[in-house]
């Protein structure tokens, strides 16, 4: 997610489910990733992504916080 967000790769990021390894292992459910989507549209085509918190808990609950501005 991170690279594709980086790259603005819209094709790859709603793909995931796909191309991430593991996908439906770590969400069997979309509602905690849909916020992502729904933030990435609001911003509009010409928005820049910047990481403003990347942490995990528990070895593998990722605590990440994007800002498109």
């Amino acid at each position: 997610m991170h690279q594709a967000l980086a790259d603005e790769d819209p094709a790859a990021l709603l793909d995931w489910q796909q191309r991430a390894p593991h996908a439906q292992r770590a969400h069997p459910t979309v509602e905690h990733l849909m916020p992502l989507f729904v933030a990435l549209g609001a911003a509009g085509e010409s928005a820049a992504m910047r990481v403003i918190h990347r942490s995990h808990q528990m070895g593998s609950l990722a605590l990440d916080a994007f800002a498109f501005d």
